[in-house]
């Protein structure tokens, strides 16, 4: 409870409320991306976000995707020129299809932090 409450204070208020509806547009370059990682190497579904999104959703925060084709959680792992908006790009490495840009709910996604259980002897010491 004291974790959720610290995060009120600090995070932006966008953050609980989502940027509501983006474009999200499917993209398939390979190389490296602005977190310096190459795009065959990362394992986990990831996007590329416009620069006036990444002040509320940084680099490796997880967006939420929903009311769309692309629904789903994504990690931010690339930004996009300066020159678009509002806008998601979904990395897929299937190319041969063809996908048209669609608007989607955008919000982040914070996992449930469940605590654990802890050793009274190694924290006291004994």
């Amino acid at each position: 409870m004291f974790l959720q409450k610290l995060l009120l204070l600090i995070l932006p208020f966008s953050w609980f409320w989502g940027n509501g509806p983006v474009k999200v547009t499917v993209y398939h370059q390979k190389g490296i991306t602005a977190s310096g990682e190459h795009t065959d190497s990362i394992a986990i579904p990831f996007a590329s976000i416009s620069r006036d999104l990444l002040a509320t959703y940084p680099m490796h925060s997880k967006v939420k995707l929903e009311n769309c084709p692309f629904e789903g959680i994504y990690v931010i792992k690339d930004k996009m020129n300066k020159r678009i908006k509002n806008t998601i790009d979904v990395f897929l490495t299937d190319n041969s299809k063809k996908y048209n840009p669609c608007t989607c709910d955008l919000s982040v996604y914070i996992e449930e932090i469940i605590p654990t259980a802890v050793d009274s002897s190694a924290v006291s010491g004994k």
